[in-house]
């Protein structure tokens, strides 16, 4: 948690990380104590919104459990979906953080986490939610858009944010491109304040 009055709360998928005996170190959620590639995109994402990372920031987790191997290896070795399995538990418990922040936009990272928050007659591809028509790369988008606190389960409005590994490489070129278009939206429909 910042230091100062909480302006945005990011909602990551669980602390799981491959590396069993590196869990003890994590001291904080998202490793956002430590420099690296999630803390810069936060960051960038921050100075976006015009407020400051390590005083405006409540970082959590949408499951609050370390999983025995990460949830996307789970699903794609057994087909079991183990972030929607819990949610039943984890959910509640993400309702009382936010309520603590009730004037505080809050992001989701990545599509795990949104489907854990959406139920599935609201859920689409994050890029959707950024305005993806398959002719973009001709100047041709769909509206944007996020999830409004009715279409979330926490009771919420989410704004999804892909997450940070999905900004790299050739087939993502759609969200680093989309992305000041994303945040200018938000801006003037009035979901985050202006800068």
């Amino acid at each position: 948690m910042g230091s100062g009055p909480i302006k945005l709360v990011v909602i990551g998928q669980d602390p799981t990380i491959q590396q069993v005996a590196s869990r003890g170190k994590i001291t904080t959620v998202l490793n956002l104590n430590r420099s690296g590639s999630l803390r810069t995109y936060i960051a960038d994402i921050c100075a976006r919104l015009g407020i400051s990372l390590d005083q405006h920031v409540y970082a959590t987790n949408a499951c609050k459990c370390f999983f025995n191997d990460p949830p996307t290896t789970i699903l794609k070795q057994n087909q079991v979906d183990v972030l929607d399995a819990s949610a039943h538990i984890w959910l509640p418990v993400l309702q009382q953080e936010l309520a603590q922040f009730p004037d505080a936009v809050v992001i989701s990272l990545g599509e795990p986490v949104l489907a854990m928050l959406v139920p599935d007659e609201y859920r689409i591809p994050i890029r959707d939610y950024w305005g993806y028509h398959k002719r973009w790369k001709e100047g041709t988008f769909a509206p944007m858009r996020i999830t409004t606190a009715a279409e979330s389960r926490v009771g919420r409005a989410i704004i999804p944010m892909v997450h940070q590994p999905t900004q790299r490489g050739a087939r993502t070129l759609f969200y680093r491109e989309r992305r000041d278009a994303y945040f200018a939206y938000l801006r003037q429909s009035g979901y985050i304040p202006s800068v």
